[in-house]
């Protein structure tokens, strides 16, 4: 067996190896599917934006606006909570 025959026959059997283990490493992934598919979608609840500040000051007009458009693009509910108070260590 001359060295080109040898290195066909090597890579033949290698290539069919390699195949052989990529469909054993995805019997598990199919397995999984069902089981990720069945899970809830997060976030389960109304995410909650604290806000350090009082009502009506700037920084909870921009949150406002800001959780709006997040709460527009997540399709799920965002509800700020103002915190004011203690110099902001209370929204921490």
């Amino acid at each position: 067996m001359d060295t080109f025959e040898f290195t066909k026959a090597y890579s033949t059997s290698m290539s069919a190896d390699v195949s052989r283990r990529r469909s054993l490493m995805a019997v598990p992934a199919w397995a999984a599917l069902p089981t990720l598919r069945a899970q809830i979608r997060y976030p389960d609840r109304p995410v909650k934006c604290i806000i350090p500040n009082s009502p009506g000051s700037s920084v909870d007009t921009i949150g406002r606006a800001v959780m709006a458009e997040m709460s527009r693009w997540m399709g799920h509910p965002v509800v700020l909570d103002n915190r004011a108070g203690a110099a902001g260590i209370l929204a921490e």
